[in-house]
């Protein structure tokens, strides 16, 4: 690797009571989740992203919701 990898964690937390649908730009080819990536979060739940950028081009994410 040519560079230094960047990180950074974001809670999310849907205040609806209605799931909401995710959209990642880049699609698959840009964004690696280590498990399925995630399509909605359920109404009122927090969510945890994990993110860290090796470059432009590559992102790697982890994803976690409460059930």
């Amino acid at each position: 690797p040519s560079g230094t990898a960047n990180s950074v964690s974001v809670i999310i937390y849907n205040s609806s009571s209605d799931a909401v649908n995710f959209t990642f730009t880049g699609g698959t080819s840009t964004w690696k989740f280590l498990k399925s990536a995630p399509t909605q979060i359920a109404g009122t739940k927090y969510a945890v992203l994990a993110i860290t950028a090796i470059s432009s081009a590559r992102v790697i994410a982890a994803y976690a919701a409460e059930n």
